[in-house]
C-alpha cells in the first residue's frame, strides 16, 4: 500500500490537530452537542472516501466510516429511532485513514455519545462525534461507563472517576446541565 506525500501530510495535520485538542468538560460537551443519546451501535453502514480541504491550497482524500446507532434513549436533542454517525477513519480498497484519538464505534456495543450535526442543521440525520474519542463512552453490563482511549483528557467533570461512573449519575449531571443551559438562555 503506497501512501502519497499529500495524503501523509494531511494525516499528520489531522492527527496533530486531534492530539492537541483541549480537554472538554461535561458542561462544554453538553452545551456544544446537538444530540446526546444512549444507544446500540449497528453494523457498518458505509465506508467512503471524500476530498477534504485542509487549507487554502491543500486538499486530501480521507476515508470516512458511517455507522448507525439504534437510539435507546435521547438525553438531548430531537428524538428518533436511529442516528447515522460519520467517523473519520477506515479503509476503502487501498486507501486507509487512521487518526489518533478519533472516535471509534464497535458493532453491538451499547454507548453514550455526544453528537454534533455534520452540516450544522442535522436535517439529514447525520452526526459526528463531538471532540473525537472524548465524546464516546461504552456502557458496561454493570451500568458504568468506560472509554477505550488511552487519551489522558476526559469529558467528565472533575472528581468523576470515569472507570467507575454509573450511567445514572452521568445522566443526572447531563440533565442538570441541560436545565442550566435552558434557564440561562
Amino acid at each position: 500500500m503506497r501512501l502519497a506525500i499529500p495524503v501523509a501530510l494531511a494525516l499528520l495535520i489531522v492527527g496533530e490537530a486531534m492530539a492537541l485538542r483541549p480537554t472538554a468538560s461535561l458542561s462544554e460537551m453538553t452545551a456544544r452537542s446537538d444530540k446526546i443519546v444512549i444507544g446500540r451501535v449497528g453494523e457498518l453502514a458505509l465506508t467512503t472516501t471524500e476530498s477534504v480541504r485542509l487549507a487554502d491550497d491543500l486538499r486530501a482524500t480521507l476515508v470516512f466510516t458511517y455507522m448507525n446507532i439504534e437510539v435507546l434513549e435521547t438525553l438531548k436533542g430531537e428524538g428518533g429511532s436511529s442516528v447515522t454517525v460519520k467517523l473519520l477513519g477506515g479503509r476503502v480498497g487501498e486507501s486507509m485513514t487512521v487518526v489518533p484519538d478519533a472516535a471509534m464505534l464497535i458493532p453491538d456495543e451499547e454507548v453514550m455519545v455526544f453528537l454534533q450535526s455534520v452540516d450544522g442543521t442535522a436535517s439529514d440525520g447525520q452526526y459526528q462525534v463531538l471532540s473525537g474519542d472524548q465524546g464516546v463512552f461504552s456502557i458496561r453490563e454493570d451500568g458504568t461507563l468506560s472509554r477505550r482511549s488511552a487519551h489522558p483528557n476526559s469529558a467528565l467533570a472533575p472528581g468523576f472517576d470515569e472507570s467507575s461512573i454509573p450511567v445514572l449519575e452521568l445522566r443526572q449531571e447531563i440533565n442538570a446541565e441541560i436545565e442550566r443551559l435552558e434557564t440561562s438562555n
